[in-house]
């Protein structure tokens, strides 16, 4: 079982600042925005990298869009995620397949073997 870390020890006095008021998903994959409050995946992959440590398993109490199982997909973390609503669940998850499997179709390490 792994030490029980304080939270204190994850403290940082850093600010993260993301100017882009019109977020609409992300550009480059045609995507739309599936949730009121959706965030771009760069900003919970900056947080991960900053506060998260390798082989942390990471919970998502609301969901919402997906964005934090994308980048938690995106940087190797395992990931748990909650959701109430279904329609929004399922439209999660659709954009999470979309992503995934894109990633798979150009993989080049699959490419390779």
């Amino acid at each position: 079982m792994g030490k029980i870390q304080s939270i204190t020890d994850c403290m940082r006095h850093d600010v993260l600042v993301y100017h882009n008021r019109q977020q609409q998903g992300n550009k480059r994959l045609n995507e739309v925005r599936i949730h009121p409050s959706q965030k771009p995946v760069a900003v919970y992959a900056e947080l991960l990298k900053r506060f998260a440590k390798p082989g942390f398993k990471i919970l998502d109490t609301h969901l919402g869009s997906g964005s934090s199982r994308i980048a938690c997909y995106e940087l190797g973390f395992d990931f748990y995620g909650c959701e109430l609503d279904a329609d929004i669940f399922n439209d999660q998850e659709q954009r999470f397949r979309g992503h995934a499997g894109q990633n798979r179709l150009f993989d080049v390490k699959q490419l390779s073997q």
